[in-house]
């Protein structure tokens, strides 16, 4: 009696309507994309970091090369 009743609520709860059927799928979908949305999220933030980085240091040579060009103007014969 106890099998027979376990059986029919098991085949209940597997009868899915299609709507659910795509939520499921859906679900799947992006649990399973979820690593490689991390990755994409994380690894450009790296990237725009590294290259913001960048900037700031070709900024910072850029501004001492005017540096000592505007030194070296006013005053040609002293070794820098």
């Amino acid at each position: 009696m106890l099998n027979t009743i376990s059986a029919i609520v098991a085949t209940l709860q597997m009868q899915h309507t299609p709507d659910q059927q795509m939520g499921y799928v859906w679900m799947f979908v992006l649990m399973a994309a979820t690593p490689y949305l991390l990755l994409v999220v994380i690894g450009g933030g790296i990237f725009r970091a590294r290259r913001r980085q960048r900037e700031r240091e070709v900024e910072m040579a850029l501004e001492e090369q005017r540096e000592w060009e505007a030194a070296r103007a006013a005053d040609p014969d002293s070794a820098c």
